[in-house]
């Protein structure tokens, strides 16, 4: 490596500076911070480091769609003025994306491609044509499942690379086995390449029919090498934490709302019964169903979705109604796109400045959302907890509403980290719905455990089924 002085364009915190260095003599190295403590400009200013040092220049960035293009605002923010560069987000269309590649087969200057990772596993050949130089693999748990798509794209794109960052605040959200996929993505000499390898060396086998994996053979060995090839951060480590507080509301569903419930509950439970095992995709989609019910939806014979109850809803709009005219902006998370809807007509019929994030909304009306809610110009932001619960800030507010939750641990964490930006200065607030009586009790409180729900389905469905106050 070649003397040279980087300029930063924005001033490090300290442990910014040995997450640096660090992947700097590693090369292939996990930064996990949690939210608000800086592992995007690291990752950004190791990519600078290495343009002056190498002259590496092609950078490719996989992450979730819905912060690809904020990586193009936080290259401006931080890259050192002494480099040029492009960014550019891997384009839909095919003949483009081979425009885009061909015109950037020996770029001068530093250049970044954004992809996300749905749209990666049909690119990875085009990709490395490219040959790129630094891969760098945002909210890096996406990809901890071995046998996904998402996870076998991320590993055959970064064979032969030099230099893969990995980037996350939750690299272990569900079961400590979940590194192995990332690690094999950044550096496969590691854990290894092979899940059957791993398996046999590291886990303990039980539970139903010795297929599942109930411990670790080694687990000592498992952290100190995660902690050789990864630094890790949390917020309260840099900064005075913010005061949490979680309130869950309770909500009455109507009369007739609640006996459809009991109804399908009870249906259920028998369904179940019959079963001589319990598996969680069968537990999971009853669990489902009534969950949509709490919500106020449910499908009928013709599977066409209808609004049974408003029960929630009512409540909802009355602590929203609350909280703006108090001048609270407040961002709401949701599971079902009918909810979504519900909520985003209501609020605005109310005359409130409302956005919607969901599954449809392009990445540009996303970003242009987002910069509107910080900058204070709507009241409310309404999102789907499945698309947008990952890497952007919405810390303007302090106040997150969770009208209801899917089953999975990293959605949460992540929704709930969404208000926990740097300019955060107020205690935080998390409002829970959940109608009386119902499973909506259970997923609350699983999740607040830090527990996966879906892992936790198979084993435990009755106990979801129980009613409770």
């Amino acid at each position: 490596m070649k003397p040279f002085k980087y300029k930063f364009k924005t001033k490090p915190d300290q442990h910014q500076v040995e997450a640096l260095k660090h992947a700097i003599v590693h090369r292939k190295y996990g930064i996990f911070f949690q939210q608000r403590v800086g592992k995007t400009k690291v990752a950004i200013d190791f990519c600078g480091v290495m343009k002056q040092a190498e002259d590496l220049k092609k950078v490719i960035i996989v992450s979730p769609l819905s912060v690809r293009e904020e990586w193009g605002t936080q290259i401006d923010e931080h890259l050192s003025l002494d480099l040029d560069y492009n960014f550019y987000l891997y384009p839909d269309n095919k003949n483009k994306r081979k425009e885009l590649i061909q015109d950037n087969l020996d770029p001068e200057d530093l250049t970044f491609i954004a992809i996300n990772y749905d749209k990666l596993r049909n690119e990875v050949p085009n990709l490395k044509d490219w040959e790129p130089d630094i891969l760098i693999f945002d909210e890096s748990h996406l990809i901890k499942n071995h046998s996904s798509k998402r996870s076998k794209a991320s590993y055959r794109l970064s064979k032969g690379v030099d230099n893969v960052l990995l980037l996350t605040g939750t690299p272990i959200p569900k079961n400590w086995y979940d590194i192995f996929a990332q690690f094999r993505t950044m550096n496969a000499s590691i854990f290894g390449h092979r899940w059957t390898d791993f398996k046999r060396k590291y886990c303990i086998m039980g539970g139903y029919m010795g297929k599942e994996i109930v411990g670790c053979t080694d687990s000592d060995y498992i952290a100190d090498t995660m902690g050789e090839h990864s630094i890790r951060v949390l917020r309260k480590d840099v900064f005075d934490e913010p005061k949490v507080e979680h309130i869950t509301i309770p909500v009455t569903l109507e009369p007739k709302a609640y006996k459809t419930y009991k109804e399908l509950k009870q249906t259920f439970v028998a369904e179940l019964d019959l079963g001589t095992s319990i598996t969680a995709d069968m537990a999971g989609v009853r669990l489902m169903r009534l969950q949509q019910l709490c919500g106020g939806f449910i499908k009928n014979d013709e599977d066409e979705i209808i609004n049974i109850s408003n029960a929630k809803l009512k409540t909802l709009v009355d602590l929203v109604t609350t909280q703006t005219e108090g001048n609270e902006p407040v961002v709401i998370f949701h599971r079902y796109r009918a909810e979504g809807d519900a909520i985003v007509e209501k609020l605005r019929s109310k005359k409130l400045k409302v956005a919607e994030f969901n599954g449809s909304v392009s990445e540009d009306d996303r970003k242009i959302a987002r910069d509107k809610f910080q900058k204070g110009k709507l009241d409310a932001i309404v999102i789907q907890i499945s698309t947008g619960a990952m890497g952007i800030t919405l810390d303007r507010s302090h106040i997150n509403i969770f009208y209801s939750l899917d089953f999975s641990l990293s959605n949460y964490l992540q929704a709930r980290d969404r208000v926990m930006g740097r300019n955060q200065k107020n205690d935080v607030t998390n409002y829970y719905l959940a109608a009386s009586k119902t499973v909506d009790y259970k997923v609350i409180k699983t999740l607040q455990k830090d527990e996966d729900i879906a892992s936790a389905i198979a084993d435990k469905w009755r106990w979801f089924m129980d009613e409770e106050e």
